[in-house]
């Protein structure tokens, strides 16, 4: 038996013993929460997974723990990397509401400072160029291998990508070197290729089930805010990882894509792609953003689905306008330094920002648009 097999077999046993003894205590458990006590020798049946719950221990229970576990007050809910699932109450960090006069440093963080939280994952302890990182990949494939039904599987590497692109992130963050960095870059680009390699094997779409359709929302969002990441840290990375960063960015609007179209009628998805981006978080901004996330996306659909997302497109537009009328005047003409600090594409900017000039503009707002398109223009 290899020293890997047996460190499980021992984190499963003391996990057991726990579990058994909170169990004798007679703590009560929710409806989601069997009293089928689980280990990786007595995996759970299919449909449920293995959690380890504080004061509860092992047991077999529902998918998407936090959805129904009940962290104390003052606590969030989150599911830390391990097999089996281990579920934390993590102390809530509480901020302040943003003032209505909103900074655009403020407002530039809304839009690109992604953080693990926003994705549902633990921020990451254990990284790819750890020795460690072997148990953590050990674990999630464990977790993989016991579930077993189509939607379930994707949504756990689903899980999993957020994961590895948080992992990449951090890397960035901590000036890791190139090769590492391009290392958890190719980490991420598997996952997301492994993620539509399981959605391929749902038999429903979003329009006939339920949960596909609560799936496919939650996962537009999600790529919209891997986008955000994936857009930043092409302006943080050295020069070397810029071409993997860049490629990495294109492998995950193509699965994204892909995943869309396999899951959604495709009369249906230029709807239902602009109603998720509007649900993500962000700035007044934001929707300027988003309409650069549809453009990027749109080259890699169909002539026929592309045609309905440039109509949806012309709404975002539309919603941008409106939103920038009806700003103060000081609000308005932190336009031009947001457009300026943002990161990403700013030939695509730019081009967003010439056709918003084609629109019918109040005087102060035309003024605004046309020293954004300066600003563009002195900097490439």
């Amino acid at each position: 038996m290899t020293n890997k097999i047996k460190l499980f077999f021992i984190l499963a046993i003391l996990g057991l013993a726990l579990g058994k003894a909170i169990y004798a205590q007679g703590v009560t458990l929710s409806q989601e929460i069997s009293e089928i006590i689980c280990s990786i020798e007595e995996p759970c049946s299919e449909g449920l997974e293995c959690i380890s719950f504080p004061e509860i221990g092992l047991r077999c229970a529902e998918p998407n723990a936090c959805s129904y576990y009940e962290c104390p007050e003052n606590t969030q809910c989150l599911v830390a990397e391990s097999y089996p699932l281990q579920v934390i109450c993590s102390p809530l960090v509480v901020t302040e509401e943003p003032e209505d006069t909103e900074t655009v440093e403020q407002a530039i963080n809304l839009d690109e400072d992604v953080q693990p939280a926003d994705l549902e994952v633990y921020p990451p302890t254990i990284l790819p160029d750890s020795p460690f990182y072997f148990l953590k990949n050990l674990g999630r494939g464990i977790r993989t291998f016991f579930t077993f039904n189509p939607l379930a599987k994707t949504e756990l590497r689903e899980k999993f990508a957020n994961e590895k692109l948080m992992e990449l992130k951090r890397m960035v963050e901590m000036n890791k070197s190139a090769n590492a960095i391009r290392s958890a870059a190719q980490n991420y680009q598997e996952e997301v290729e492994t993620v539509k390699k399981f959605a391929e094997r749902i038999r429903t779409t979003a329009q006939e089930n339920e949960q596909v359709e609560t799936f496919l929302d939650k996962y537009i969002q999600q790529q919209a805010l891997h986008n955000r990441v994936l857009r930043k840290l092409a302006d943080q990375v050295p020069a070397e990882v810029l071409e993997k960063i860049q490629a990495t960015r294109e492998l995950h609007l193509e699965k994204f894509s892909e995943v869309m179209q396999k899951l959604e009628d495709k009369d249906k998805i230029a709807e239902r792609l602009e109603k998720n981006l509007d649900l993500v978080k962000g700035s007044d901004f934001k929707n300027f953003i988003n309409i650069g996330i549809v453009e990027a996306l749109k080259e890699k659909l169909p002539e026929d689905i592309r045609v309905k997302i440039e109509e949806k497109q012309e709404e975002m537009l539309g919603k941008l306008h409106e939103k920038l009328e009806t700003l103060p005047s000081e609000k308005m003409e932190s336009f031009t330094p947001y457009i300026k600090q943002i990161s990403g594409d700013k030939m695509k900017y730019l081009d967003i920002i010439e056709t918003l000039e084609g629109k019918k503009l109040s005087d102060k707002l035309r003024s605004v648009i046309e020293d954004a398109r300066n600003e563009l223009e002195t900097n490439q």
